[in-house]
């Protein structure tokens, strides 16, 4: 199992990454999954994000906190981006038609172009937009999350959206 591969070195922070790991996985993986659209993947995402909270483990205080919640959140947030960061190397390779088939090969390009706008904007806008529209949580709860208030999330959300507007039509994708 996941968590069996995570804690598999018997370290003393073991309790706290199972208390995480029920507390957390299911979001963490929903996550993921909303983002890479792969079961696979979403569950490589948040395997490699418990060896990664793993590492800075120290870092967390109370594992119940929003900040808790939120840094989890950033931590599958990112590995997934470096999951559709190696699809897309990995896609640079000629394909083979019996391989993929047009329509498939579109949505997978147009997402990628989704995906290099979202990381093209300031950590603090791609953030908020993965917290509300990719994750859904509500205004208040990253206000928690990010100690922020709510006007202050709301100001922000309406800046990245402008902003990531402008990004996806320099990708050559049209907004409507």
């Amino acid at each position: 199992m996941l968590l069996d591969l995570v804690i598999d070195d018997r370290g003393n922070d073991d309790a706290l990454i199972a208390q995480l790991f029920k507390r957390y996985g299911s979001m963490m993986y929903y996550a993921a999954y909303s983002i890479l659209q792969n079961e696979q993947d979403a569950e490589d995402a948040v395997q490699e994000s418990f060896f990664t909270i793993k590492k800075y483990i120290n870092a967390i205080g109370d594992p119940l906190s929003a900040m808790t919640k939120a840094y989890v959140l950033s931590v599958v947030e990112s590995q997934s981006i470096k999951i559709i960061r190696k699809r897309a190397r990995l896609r640079e390779r000629p394909l083979k038609d019996e391989m993929v088939g047009k329509h498939e090969e579109e949505m997978i390009m147009q997402n990628d172009q989704i995906a290099r706008a979202i990381l093209r904007l300031p950590e603090q806008y791609h953030r908020v937009l993965m917290l509300r529209y990719y994750m859904g949580f509500t205004v208040d709860e990253i206000a928690a999350m990010l100690n922020k208030s709510v006007d202050a999330v709301y100001q922000q959300i309406s800046r990245s959206k402008r902003l990531f507007a402008e990004l996806l039509r320099e990708e050559g994708i049209d907004i409507g």
